[in-house]
């Protein structure tokens, strides 16, 4: 999962059909967990793709979308913000959160 800075936001949201971005940090143990889930994901599923944000540095971006607690998974549909949801999901559920 590639990591994005805010200068790539708005092309990566906007050149991708459905993209989840991960904001997470690095000192972070569920953004830890979560992020091989999320890319498995998005590697058996053809039509999502997954970037990642780190908070630290990329704190605009934070603050653009109300980002409070980490792991916070932001879920675009044709550059359109959709779903937020905070906290570690399971692979099992990643599926009812996207769709």
């Amino acid at each position: 999962m590639k990591n994005i800075t805010t200068k790539e936001f708005d092309q990566a949201v906007k050149s991708n059909t459905n993209v989840v971005i991960q904001f997470s940090a690095a000192w972070c143990g569920p953004c830890k967990t979560m992020t091989p889930i999320l890319d498995e994901f998005a590697t058996s599923r053809e039509d999502v793709t997954a970037f990642k944000v780190d908070i630290g540095e990329e704190t605009d971006l934070a603050t653009k979308f109300n980002v409070r607690s980490i792991p916070t998974l932001i879920f675009f549909q044709n550059g359109e913000m959709t779903k937020q949801k905070v906290g570690l999901i399971q692979a099992n559920h990643l599926n009812d959160f996207i769709v």
